[in-house]
């Protein structure tokens, strides 16, 4: 195998697959954590999905991202809803 060449498993995921598939945990995990801002759950996304940049076997990146993402946003306290007053 030359340098550079990725070694196929099972698939091999695209960027542009890659990508779409991260969008769609960013977006189940919207639906997860629905109280938490959706520019919290998107950035936390994007940065265990750019841990994996460079490593050479894709297929599974998002799931690693969907489940390392899911348990740190689990370990966020939930917002307290803003007291009304009478």
């Amino acid at each position: 195998m030359a340098d550079g060449q990725v070694r196929c498993f099972t698939g091999c995921m695209d960027t542009t697959e890659e990508a779409k598939a991260v969008a769609e945990v960013a977006e189940r995990l919207l639906r997860r954590f629905p109280h938490l801002p959706k520019q919290t759950v998107d950035d936390l996304v994007d940065q265990v999905h750019a841990q994996f940049e460079g490593r050479p076997i894709r297929d599974f990146v998002p799931v690693l991202v969907e489940n390392i993402a899911r348990s740190r946003l689990s370990a966020l306290p939930v917002p307290r809803q803003a007291s009304v007053d009478a």
